[in-house]
């Protein structure tokens, strides 16, 4: 499933959703799950019955979750996921340093 993420690559400051107790203290967990859900609330990337879905359906295939723990979750705690997901990998990547905006 293709899923579009532009305005949310253009946008995000990564960091925010996803950092570690090195880098953002003792509360980096907590802090960066807040923020997700926060984002998620105002600007899903999850849009559709299917994306939620897709989404629940690789939390099943990860097995990091129950099913019924998955299945009990909100279209919000979805797109929370799915923004730290992202922006970890936008990190990861480097898309949060100085040249990040040189990449297409």
């Amino acid at each position: 499933m293709e899923i579009d993420i532009t305005s949310f690559f253009e946008n995000a400051e990564p960091w925010k959703f996803s950092h570690s107790i090195a880098e953002g203290g003792p509360s980096a967990g907590p802090d960066t799950w807040r923020a997700a859900l926060s984002e998620a609330a105002e600007a899903p990337l999850l849009k559709t019955p299917e994306a939620l879905d897709a989404l629940r359906a690789w939390a099943r295939s990860s097995g990091g979750w129950e099913k019924d723990e998955i299945d009990a979750w909100s279209a919000d705690k979805c797109n929370a996921l799915f923004i730290q997901l992202v922006s970890g990998d936008m990190r990861e990547a480097g898309l949060d340093e100085q040249f990040a905006d040189e990449i297409d």
